[in-house]
């Protein structure tokens, strides 16, 4: 799914999504197969890798392809984090596919680091030092403690989508986001509010200087084919 510059309105990043058509039950719903995967660790393990190799993959068609291409977000289950080889795992994918580590965000939730925060910061340092960044999703949903903000080394605040569709229609809603926009200014991390799904919420956001949205009014999941026709729209002539 796009992400995109609120004040453009043009693509700078994508998110990976899990998706699953079997054969015999058709279209199977991530809500459905992702919290069966994270429950055996075994398994949780296969899906992480899987995902980003195809993140990695991708990233690097498009690199080959265009001058400019988007980072991908690829969402962790917060298990990961407490893997000691997890960060080598990722750092091998990026070299394997020869893609810079720049162009991948790794997407964690505040509950998934809560159990073990020093830990958790270990594992991200490790990799933020080779220049992967790091983005704490569905902010405002789970703990939203500024103590986690400080401790762990993020670079994009998420805002969740239950703000973002009451923003036109609930003053508490619009001030709420005022507030996690100015938490994320005073952090210095960049931000992204999700499920922007009508022109009023876009107006709005990039009104309070939202930095990046996401959501069906910008574009719907897609197959990557989908966002390579839409990146050959950006490529300057050659």
């Amino acid at each position: 799914q796009p992400i995109v510059e609120c004040s453009t309105g043009r693509m700078i990043g994508v998110e990976a999504l899990a998706r699953w058509n079997d054969a015999q039950w058709g279209a199977i719903s991530p809500a459905e197969f992702v919290p069966i995967a994270e429950a055996d660790a075994d398994l949780c393990r296969m899906l992480t890798r899987c995902t980003l190799n195809s993140a990695c993959k991708q990233l690097a068609q498009w690199r080959g392809e265009f001058d400019f291409f988007p980072y991908m977000a690829v969402n962790i289950a917060g298990a990961e984090l407490y893997r000691d080889d997890f960060a080598d795992m990722v750092a091998g994918l990026v070299a394997e596919h020869q893609v810079p580590a720049t162009s991948l965000v790794l997407e964690i939730t505040e509950q998934s680091v809560i159990t073990d925060v020093e830990t958790a910061a270990k594992t991200m340092n490790a990799l933020r030092s080779q220049g992967f960044r790091f983005a704490i999703d569905d902010f405002g949903t789970g703990y939203s403690s500024l103590r986690y903000l400080q401790q762990l080394p993020l670079d994009i605040l998420k805002i969740d989508r239950s703000f973002t569709q009451l923003i036109t229609q609930d003053a508490t809603s619009h001030e709420l986001t005022v507030g996690i926009l100015q938490i994320a200014r005073t952090l210095n991390l960049a931000v992204v509010a999700e499920g922007v799904e009508t022109a009023e919420q876009y107006a709005v956001l990039q009104q309070l200087g939202a930095g990046h949205i996401q959501g069906f009014l910008l574009g719907r999941p897609q197959p990557a084919d989908a966002i390579s026709e839409q990146l050959k729209a950006l490529q300057p002539p050659r």
